[in-house]
């Protein structure tokens, strides 16, 4: 799990691996207002 997005994914692991990543993981996309699942 990773909180950068697709340019920092790239900038830090380059095209080739972040076009891998993007083939073997879904993309989940919570609503900045989300409520953090795990604080009480």
């Amino acid at each position: 799990m990773t909180n950068l997005n697709a340019g920092e994914l790239e900038e830090r692991y380059g095209k080739r691996a972040r076009s891998r990543m993007r083939q073997m993981f879904n993309l989940v996309a919570f609503d900045r207002m989300s409520r953090d699942k795990e604080s009480k």
